[in-house]
């Protein structure tokens, strides 16, 4: 719903996400804060990183305690 409404506002068509809509409905969606590209997927890139926790001192893996 909060993608629908977010959509319409910025008047981006439905029909081009059909595929993407499809997937928030049946609820397969995981959240997220957004693309996934920042900083830390930069700094990984630049400093040929195996994975992008590695560029972060507390990094958040699922299923990983640090305390």
């Amino acid at each position: 719903e909060q993608i629908l409404k977010r959509m319409e506002y910025k008047g981006t068509s439905l029909e081009d996400f059909k595929w993407y809509l499809q997937i928030a409905e049946d609820e397969r969606l995981v959240p997220s804060a957004g693309c996934g590209f920042g900083v830390e997927r930069l700094t990984r890139y630049i400093c040929s990183l195996p994975h992008v926790s590695l560029t972060r001192l507390f990094p958040k893996v699922p299923g990983m305690d640090w305390i």
